[in-house]
């Protein structure tokens, strides 16, 4: 059976309570202009590795490699919010995470722990907090209009005050997928302590 399974590193209760406050805001102000769904607090978390769907027997193999990763605690700083695009419209409004030594250091070890698996680094890789997804965008008469919204809907994600937030990094943790009918949750698989 195929097990949808990645890397994370958990959001504290007090900071995910204020990324979700500030996407429950954003989804209002950006409301004239697109429809959105937030992420569900419970949810948000800064993803380290996404391995997609892997075969079952599979997971204590990968686990197994996270064991050597030798690092100790360190902090980061979630820092801003910003957007991704494709064919420009925008898709993912996100929390931005400061990159620090430590932070890409951790990366690589969960990286290169892997790749003997036949798991190889994502090509494309951005630290941050996914905070919404867009589901569709209100409807436009042209392109004018269709750049003119754009640059509204930047102007509130820009605009929006967000406090910095430092966080400590004392774990890791490999996660899998569980499907239900009327709800996607994640549960962990493995903790992983640095020291």
């Amino acid at each position: 059976m195929d097990i949808r399974c990645f890397v994370e590193l958990k959001i504290p209760y007090e900071i995910r309570s204020k990324l979700y406050s500030c996407a429950s805001d954003l989804k209002q102000k950006l409301n004239p202009y697109l429809s959105t769904r937030v992420s569900s607090e419970d949810d948000l978390h800064i993803t380290l590795k996404f391995f997609g769907n892997v075969f079952e027997n599979r997971l204590e193999e990968i686990s197994s490699s996270f064991e050597k990763i030798r690092l100790k605690p360190f902090l980061i700083k979630i820092n801003g919010v910003n957007y991704f695009m494709n064919h420009k419209k925008i898709t993912v409004v996100f929390a931005a995470i400061e990159i620090s030594e430590e932070l890409l250091k951790l990366k690589s070890e969960i990286d290169d722990a892997v790749l003997k698996l036949g798991f190889f680094p994502d090509e494309r890789f951005f630290f941050h907090v996914t905070l919404l997804r867009v589901n569709k965008y209100r409807s436009f008469f042209d392109d004018e209009d269709f750049l003119n919204r754009n640059r509204k809907i930047s102007e509130v994600i820009y605009g929006l005050k967000f406090a910095e937030n430092l966080m400590n990094v004392n774990s890791f943790y490999f996660m899998r997928t569980n499907f239900t009918e009327h709800k996607t949750m994640h549960s962990v698989i493995k903790k992983f302590k640095l020291n």
